[in-house]
């Protein structure tokens, strides 16, 4: 295992570097709400890169040489669409700890066995329109079984409001805590967030009662929305976004950083907290320095992680 920098930011909170890793934007499912899918306004996903899992194994070594263990959020599309994904993680997992979004086309037989409970946390996608609630929960309850750490994920998309009260009982009832998602885009001619009715909004006001359900909601509902312009913020100094084609940014607002490309070389974090450019972050989580309280919560790592701090 490579030996890592005596100084790797685990002083500097949240106490590890974070990336989010859009691996593919590719997917087998095309949900009607996804803009990489189905939806009416989806475009054709943007070139994915293939260096082969040799060259992504020497990439995560280097990033750790140079930041220490990170936590690595994959997302999509669909990770496990990605070729070699089980190899893949299998090695990214000896020196970083991780976290995925998937729809859990999978067989979790795939994953238990072969990598630490302690290394991985896992977000379920349930997708009403492509598999029956009766076979996700039960993949979900077999990962759970296992010792994963697991949530779920439900978009509150217009045509399946009915039916997510109950689902949510379910997960809860096997221990599994479900998010809440706001569906954003067209649906019926009115624009979403802002063409939810005011039974809708309380519906998901009281189904979501976790800490980052509430924030997404506050946001997606323009509430309690902070002015974020010209304060520092660590995003791009412990916080990087990855594109399928190994580009880095430093978040998802318009304008952000360039940090380089993983896959050429040139990637770097920014040695230092930089002012916001936005007059209101669209991102609730954002690094922003001195209100450490209301972030910190969010950037969570799984059990082996929480050891290394």
């Amino acid at each position: 295992m490579i030996k890592p920098p005596p100084d790797f930011r685990k002083d500097i909170k949240p106490g590890k570097v974070f990336m989010s890793w859009d691996i593919t934007y590719k997917c087998n499912y095309k949900c009607s709400y996804c803009h990489y899918g189905g939806a009416k306004d989806a475009g054709e996903p943007c070139e994915t890169a293939y260096p082969g899992v040799e060259r992504w194994i020497e990439i995560w070594k280097d990033i750790y040489g140079r930041y220490g263990s990170c936590q690595i959020h994959l997302v999509g599309g669909e990770p496990f669409c990605y070729p070699d994904f089980i190899r893949l993680i299998r090695a990214i997992s000896e020196i970083h700890t991780w976290e995925c979004s998937t729809n859990l086309f999978w067989d979790p037989d795939e994953l238990i066995g072969r990598i630490s409970p302690g290394r991985a946390r896992i977000g379920v996608s349930y997708h009403p329109e492509f598999v029956s609630f009766d076979e996700f929960l039960f993949k979900t309850r077999k990962l759970k079984a296992a010792g994963f750490e697991v949530w779920a994920n439900y978009v509150a998309y217009p045509s399946i409001l009915v039916g997510m009260e109950e689902c949510k009982q379910k997960f809860n009832e096997i221990g599994v805590s479900m998010s809440i998602l706001p569906f954003r885009g067209e649906y019926g001619g009115r624009t979403y967030p802002e063409a939810f009715t005011e039974e809708e909004r309380a519906l998901l006001r009281r189904l979501g009662t976790e800490p980052w359900t509430q924030k997404s909601l506050d946001f997606a509902f323009d509430e309690k929305q902070q002015q974020t312009k010209h304060k520092k913020c660590r995003m791009g100094q412990m916080y990087a976004k990855i594109t399928p084609t190994g580009d880095a940014i430093g978040c998802c607002t318009p304008g952000a950083v360039y940090l380089g490309n993983v896959i050429k070389g040139t990637f770097a974090l920014l040695d230092e907290p930089v002012s916001c450019s936005q007059e209101k972050c669209p991102c609730w989580k954002c690094m922003l320095v001195d209100s450490e309280e209301k972030w910190c919560s969010h950037w969570v790592v799984p059990p082996d992680g929480r050891c290394e701090r």
